[in-house]
């Protein structure tokens, strides 16, 4: 069994700069230009934080659970269902 100092010694140097490595069976992807203009949010924009609370939980023979959600800054309910990860279905907005 190796101890700490076992490590240190036999630590591999990483590549620096350019030379870094990409793991086996990953491929490097250029970062996707932005398509469209960015504007500041204006009033009836969305906020960029949404708080859920939940209202009810409903569970059905096969298990499958949807969970009731209430978002109050937008005025809505949203149903998420959750449980057998066989049985899930959509997520919708009302």
């Amino acid at each position: 069994m190796k101890n700490f100092k076992d490590f240190l010694v036999t630590e591999e140097v990483s590549p620096k700069g350019d030379e870094f490595l990409l793991p086996e069976g990953f491929v490097f992807c250029e970062e996707p230009e932005l398509v469209g203009n960015i504007t500041e949010a204006k009033s009836g924009d969305l906020p960029a934080v949404l708080i859920m609370r939940r209202v009810a939980i409903r569970q059905y023979p096969n298990n499958q659970k949807i969970a009731l959600y209430k978002v109050d800054k937008i005025e809505r309910y949203i149903t998420i269902p959750y449980g057998e990860p066989d049985h899930i279905l959509n997520v919708a907005g009302e």
